[in-house]
Formats: C-alpha cells, sequence, structure tokens
C-alpha cells in the first residue's frame, strides 16, 4: 500500500514553476488534486497571449467572470488583432474575418487586479481614450504598450498634436465619465510604448500630462515612435515630466521641411526656443539625468531626392547636447543610432562629425559608463513608380552590402579598437553586421 508523502508548498511552487511555458503539463497538473491546482493556476495564468481569434479572448473574459480568483494570477497580458471569422460573410469581398473591438464585454479588464504589463498591437478601438480607461481599472499596472492601435473614424479625424478641439472635447467627454475611484487609483508606469497607428495617440498624450501626471512622473523607459512623422514632439513633455527617473528613452527624429502654422497646435512656446526640432527633443533629453540608454531612430524627408539640406543636423546637434559643460548625461552607458543610406550614401553623417562624437563620449571624466555605440543602418532606393525613398529588400546584392557596412563603420572608426567599448554596425533588414 502506497503512503501519501507530504512536500513543503514551496517545494511544490518550486516544482511546478520548473514547468514553466509547458502548457500540457501544466494542465495536467491542475488536474491532478486540488493541492497541485493552486500551483498551477498561478504559472498557466502569469502570461498570456491573446492573438487572432476573439473567441479566445471572450472564454478567458467569462473564466474571469465566473472565478474572481484566477484574474489575481494574471501579471502580463499581450493582445494582438481580435477577429471574428463569423463575421466574414458580412464584410468586403475577399476578406476572410473581420476586426473586433475590444470592449469590457469581451474582456473585463477590472478582474486583473494583479496585472503589471499590458502590451495592445493592432487592436482596434471604439475612441482613444479607450486606452486611459482599460489603465483606469489596472492599479499596479506599471507597463503599458500601445502598437499600431485602431480608432473608428481615425482616417478622417487624426490629426497632429492638440487637433481640433472637437477631438479634445471628445476625448474630455469619455474620460469625464471615470468615476473618482478610477482616478484615485490610476496606475504608476514605469514603462511606456506607444508607436503609429490610426489613432489619436497625441491627445493621450495630452490627457496624461493634464490629469494623470502622477501616473507618469515615475517613468523608467519610454519607446515613442512615429515614423516619418513629427508626432514624437507631442510626448517630449512627457519625457520632461519624468525626466529625474528615467532610465531609457527609444525616439523617432523626423526631418519637417517647415515649422507649425498657427493652426497647428505643438508645443511652439517650447519650439521657438530652438533652432529646429533635434534640438528641442535633445535639450529635453539632456534633462534626463539617470539615463543609461537612448535610441534616436532618424527619418529623413523620404520625398527629398539627391542633397537634403540640413540633413547632418541630428548628428550635429547630439554632439552639440554632449559637448555640454557639466556632461549632461554623465550616466550614459549605450547609444543606438538607426539611420539611413541611400543608395550606398550616407546624408546624415560624416566621418569629421562622427570623430566629433567619439571625442564626446569617449572622455571617461565626463561619460565613464559609456560602453557600447550601436548603428544600425537602413537601405533605402529611389523609387521611381511613386517618387520617394523606400526599403526595398533583396535589391541590394551581398558585396553592395558589405560595401554598405564598411563605409558605416570606417565612418565610425574613431570607435572601433577602444577598450571597454563595443562599436555594433548593421543593416536593419538583413542582420548583416561588419
Amino acid at each position: 500500500m502506497s503512503e501519501t508523502v507530504s512536500l513543503p508548498l514551496e517545494v511544490v511552487y518550486h516544482i511546478i514553476g520548473s514547468l514553466e511555458g509547458d502548457l500540457t503539463a501544466l494542465r495536467q497538473c491542475a488536474l491532478t488534486n486540488s493541492a497541485l491546482l493552486a500551483c498551477a493556476r498561478e504559472n498557466l495564468y502569469h502570461d498570456i497571449t491573446l492573438t487572432g481569434w476573439v473567441k479566445k479572448a471572450r472564454l478567458l473574459g467569462r473564466t474571469l467572470r465566473e472565478n474572481m480568483t484566477i484574474g489575481a494570477h494574471v501579471k502580463y497580458l499581450k493582445i494582438s488583432r481580435l477577429v471574428d471569422p463569423s463575421s466574414s460573410t458580412s464584410c468586403r469581398p475577399g476578406l476572410t474575418a473581420v476586426d473586433v473591438h475590444l470592449t469590457p464585454e469581451i474582456l473585463p479588464f477590472c478582474r486583473l487586479p494583479n496585472l503589471r504589463g499590458l502590451a495592445m498591437k493592432w487592436v482596434q478601438l471604439h475612441r482613444a481614450d479607450d486606452v486611459l480607461k482599460i489603465a483606469a481599472v489596472l492599479p499596479r499596472l506599471e507597463s503599458l504598450a500601445c502598437e499600431t492601435l485602431i480608432e473608428d473614424g481615425s482616417i478622417l479625424l487624426h490629426t497632429p498634436f492638440g487637433g481640433p478641439d472637437m477631438l479634445i472635447s471628445r476625448l474630455d467627454e469619455g474620460l469625464n465619465r471615470l468615476s473618482i475611484a478610477d482616478v484615485a487609483r490610476f496606475p504608476k508606469l514605469k514603462q511606456l510604448i506607444v508607436k503609429h497607428g490610426s489613432w489619436n495617440h497625441n491627445a493621450l498624450a495630452k490627457r496624461l500630462l493634464l490629469h494623470h501626471r502622477g501616473s507618469i512622473d515615475g517613468l523608467e523607459k519610454i519607446d515613442v515612435s512615429f515614423g516619418n512623422t513629427p508626432d514624437a514632439l507631442a510626448w517630449v513633455p512627457v519625457i520632461l515630466t519624468a525626466a529625474a527617473r528615467m532610465q531609457s528613452v527609444r525616439i523617432s527624429m523626423a526631418d519637417r521641411s517647415s515649422r507649425p502654422t498657427e493652426q497647428e497646435e505643438w508645443p511652439e512656446a517650447h519650439l521657438e526656443q530652438h533652432v529646429n526640432d533635434h534640438a528641442y527633443i535633445l535639450d529635453s533629453i539632456a534633462h534626463c539625468s539617470e539615463l543609461r540608454s537612448l535610441c534616436l531612430v532618424y527619418h529623413p524627408d523620404p520625398f527629398a531626392f539627391g542633397h537634403v539640406p540640413r540633413s547632418q543636423e541630428l548628428l550635429e546637434t547630439l554632439c552639440e547636447t554632449l559637448e555640454r559643460r557639466p556632461a549632461p548625461l554623465s550616466l550614459l552607458e549605450h547609444i543606438e543610432l538607426r539611420m539611413v543610406d541611400r543608395e550606398g550614401r550616407t546624408p546624415s553623417i560624416s566621418p569629421a562629425l562622427c570623430t566629433r562624437l567619439a571625442h564626446s563620449l569617449l572622455d571617461k571624466k565626463r561619460y565613464p559608463r559609456f560602453g557600447c555605440l550601436a548603428v544600425g543602418v537602413q537601405q533605402l532606393f529611389w523609387a521611381l513608380q511613386v517618387q520617394m525613398w523606400s526599403a526595398q529588400p533583396g535589391r541590394g546584392t551581398a558585396d553592395f552590402e558589405e560595401e554598405v557596412l564598411k563605409r558605416w563603420r570606417d565612418a565610425f572608426s574613431a570607435f572601433d579598437g577602444v577598450s571597454g567599448v563595443i562599436l555594433d554596425v548593421h543593416l536593419l533588414h538583413s542582420g548583416r553586421r561588419s
């Protein structure tokens, strides 16, 4: 006759924890007995990814409503493009499914009291303020990622920062329906990722600054990337708000042919104090005294053929910022520059500027922790059909790519071979490294 062996709870959790990622084994443990059920559930629901059929999201929503204890186990949730195949008969010919709006009826976020990280990509929302409504019921949320979201009517209504008064009024109207309790427990974010899409993300920046400043003043990491549009300017005040704790910044740097007009509600008062947008952004980042990592994603004018006026402004401005005394970013450890190469030419850099950058960063008295410069190169080719520069994977031969890498590495050669410093030059589309 076999005897039942009782193990300490800590040992049971350790054993079940070793099965992390093995959903089949965890499900079998959950069905074994009640003792293993609680341990298995903690691992089964710890990290959830919902993508594709909306049926999965609805099933999770029903589970959370029927058993309120399960939601406490969910720490990280990723949602990507929920579709409903059953609705394909009513959509346009050729489509096999339609995108489904993310609503509380599908997924009750209020049943996830311990959620730490939420990532949404290609998610359709009724309004931009739905993002804040979701965050308002997640008091322990630390990381929020919104990438390529889609808002109803966004093609007609999406405008630059601030936009028409009717958009802000619309945002205010929706957020005013939040209860006092919801606003009071709005989460303290540590990481924020906001990327381009068809939604009014700039109004979201304004709302955070006006009414939820306490939720962003503790940010440690921010990633705001909007391609070749200047929309990142709207998020610079957010960086300034969290400057005391900010440790990592990734931001898109776009060239503009003209300054904002009177009709555009950009933060003009601050912009007018700087010679260009790059100076405004880098001057604000210079206030981040705890910054360790900086990534600048450069997007020059895609319609400018041949010579690009002031094409080296970004690197010049970066050098000027780093040359300030005292050193503005003395804790800096890593810089990544994402640049473009146009048919074998390097319009945005020069060997002299690269040497000037090295002279600043390699001064150990000013930047004692600096140890890595990564240069990601995006190859662009002139597309005659659309009259613009675009990435065309496969167009460049292996020999041509090697020449491009050599040209870029030679430009930054002042960093090469320096003790304690890594120079990483690579092509973004192929991963080829020099």
